[in-house]
């Protein structure tokens, strides 16, 4: 950033401190600190709640998700989003990338025990 910032002012540039304080929808001001911290008093959001937040859905057939699992690419339908999770029910599925008018995983999930 400073690299780029210093470039585009032809005076070059770094930093001596970075500190993030925004991924996503999640804020440095709803972070815990890790001293003191006990199982009473970590919340934890779920796999599936966080990337509800923060990612397009698409809600999977069962067939797309055999397809998926065995690395073939599935109709985007409507889907405008970059970044993509498939879903199906409550589970997470894939990550996937709108490629033309398919969708190709970036990542696909291992199966859990209870699928």
């Amino acid at each position: 950033m400073a690299r780029d910032l210093g470039s585009a002012l032809q005076v070059g540039g770094h930093l001596t401190a970075l500190r993030r304080t925004r991924i996503g929808t999640y804020k440095i001001e709803d972070a815990q600190q890790l001293d003191g911290l006990t199982s009473d008093s970590l919340s934890i959001t779920s796999m599936f709640d966080a990337v509800k937040e923060n990612f397009d859905l698409r809600e999977l057939s069962e067939q797309e998700v055999v397809d998926l699992r065995h690395g073939k690419r599935i109709s985007a339908n409507e889907c405008v989003g970059k970044e993509i999770a498939g879903v199906n029910g409550q589970s997470l599925i894939a990550m996937l990338e709108k490629v033309g008018e398919q969708l190709k995983s970036s990542v696909v999930f291992v199966q859990d025990s209870h699928d």
